[in-house]
């Protein structure tokens, strides 16, 4: 009978859970759509303004980059930083689809400082993820 591997078992859960986080933040995207109850962001972090041209090659520069730490942790099997990593391309990935589909980010949650999404919250909690690593690492 065939058997998995440990390291092959983790990719397929890694990959899965992925995948599972975002169709969710999608899915929540388009409840939110549906009931007209978002906001158009059509800046970036910190209501920064770019340029089409210049966002998208900021953004395809910023992405290769986040897929080649990626891959390199797979090799290394560093699991916080798969995650860490992880985390930070679906939200990217799921803003990226918005800015392609509605021209803007489309945000859904509002408290009293902010608006965003579950995208934004999955890039937060990546970036936290590595700072909490290169902080223990010291």
């Amino acid at each position: 009978m065939f058997k998995l591997r440990e390291k092959n078992k983790r990719v397929i859960f890694y990959f899965f859970f992925i995948v599972f986080l975002f169709f969710l933040e999608r899915c929540l995207k388009f409840f939110y759509l549906s009931r007209g109850e978002v906001f158009y962001n059509k800046n970036i972090a910190f209501n920064i303004y770019l340029e089409k041209g210049v966002f998208y090659f900021l953004f395809s520069l910023i992405f290769t980059l986040l897929v080649l730490c990626l891959i390199t942790s797979f090799k290394k099997e560093k699991s916080f930083y798969i995650f860490s990593f992880s985390f930070i391309l679906i939200g990217a990935l799921s803003n990226f689809i918005d800015r392609l589909l509605y021209d803007a980010i489309i945000d859904y949650w509002q408290i009293p400082f902010t608006i965003f999404n579950l995208a934004d919250f999955y890039i937060l909690l990546g970036i936290l993820m590595l700072l909490v690593s290169i902080w223990k690492k010291d």
